[in-house]
C-alpha cells in the first residue's frame, strides 16, 4: 500500500483518527481492494482450505499496544479474506443463505457509520426496520 496509515490518537478520551485524510485514504482503497475482489470472484476457487501456518497465526495473543490500521488490514487480506466460505461466489451452491454483493457493501457501509439501535428510541432508522 502506498498510503500513510493513519495514526490513532494520542488523547485517550477520544476515538477519532488524528488524520482523517488518511483514514479516508486507506478507506477508500478498503472499498476499491472488496470491489475488485467481488470482480475477480469468478476466477477464483468458490472455497480453498486455510493453511495451518496461517491458522496458527490467528491463534497467537492479541496485541496489547495499539497498531497500525493499515497494518491489521494487510492481515485480514492475507488471513482472512481468500479463505471464506465461499457463499459470495457466482459458483457456490450449498446453505440457504444470501451471498455478497457491491451494493450490499455499500448498504452495509451506512448501516455501520450509523449505529443504529434498533432497541427503541425515536429516529428513522428504526421506520426502515419496520417497513
Amino acid at each position: 500500500m502506498t498510503n500513510t496509515p493513519p495514526a490513532m490518537p494520542s488523547d485517550s478520551d477520544s476515538l477519532d483518527p488524528q488524520d482523517w485524510q488518511g483514514l479516508r485514504a486507506l478507506g477508500h482503497q478498503m472499498l476499491d481492494d472488496m470491489f475488485d475482489f467481488m470482480a475477480g470472484l469468478r476466477d477464483r476457487p468458490v472455497w480453498q482450505p486455510m493453511p495451518a501456518e496461517l491458522r496458527a497465526e490467528l491463534k497467537t495473543p492479541l496485541p496489547h499496544a495499539a497498531g497500525s490500521l493499515a497494518d491489521t488490514y494487510g492481515d485480514f487480506q492475507r488471513l482472512v479474506q481468500p479463505y471464506i466460505a465461499g457463499n459470495i461466489h457466482p459458483r457456490f451452491m450449498g446453505w440457504v443463505q444470501g451471498g455478497g454483493n457491491p451494493v450490499g457493501v455499500l448498504a452495509e457501509m451506512l448501516a455501520a457509520t450509523l449505529n443504529a439501535n434498533l432497541g427503541g428510541r425515536d429516529h428513522a432508522p428504526i421506520e426502515v426496520e419496520r417497513e
